[in-house]
């Protein structure tokens, strides 16, 4: 999601308006050098070589504002569709940690309906939660 896209989440509360953001990423391997060009990683080497490859398993990801304050997540590939009353509610803890971790950094001042697919097997190791992020 663009930066663009975040600040368009920022202040839709102000226009009332709801708005329906989606992007999809694909999946990333590793062919050669591993995650060596990932932080902390990339701080212990000079240069590291790696080789990467974006397959056709795609990470997607789904924002529709809310008028009110709930915050709804789903998981389609895992399966999981959870509400909360608001931003303060989510856990610190929680089977979609990566969303819920991402949506407390950037503290949308709205309600959120998010919708997340992943078509990369989960504990893969080949890149579903990268790609689920960059989507």
């Amino acid at each position: 999601m663009s930066l663009k896209s975040l600040r368009i989440l920022k202040t839709s509360k102000r226009s009332g308006s709801v708005l329906r953001i989606k992007s999809s990423a694909p999946t990333r391997i590793d062919l050669a050098g591993g995650t060596l060009d990932i932080w902390p990683l990339h701080l212990f080497f000079d240069n590291p070589p790696t080789l990467n490859a974006a397959i056709d398993l795609y990470a997607t990801v789904e924002i529709t504002t809310r008028k009110d304050k709930r915050i709804v997540l789903t998981s389609r590939d895992l399966g999981l569709s959870e509400n909360f009353s608001s931003l303060g509610a989510l856990p610190d803890k929680h089977p979609l940690e990566l969303i819920v971790r991402t949506l407390k950094f950037y503290a949308p001042q709205t309600g959120l309906e998010i919708s997340t697919d992943c078509q990369a097997p989960q504990g893969s190791g080949i890149g579903g939660s990268s790609a689920l992020n960059i989507a």
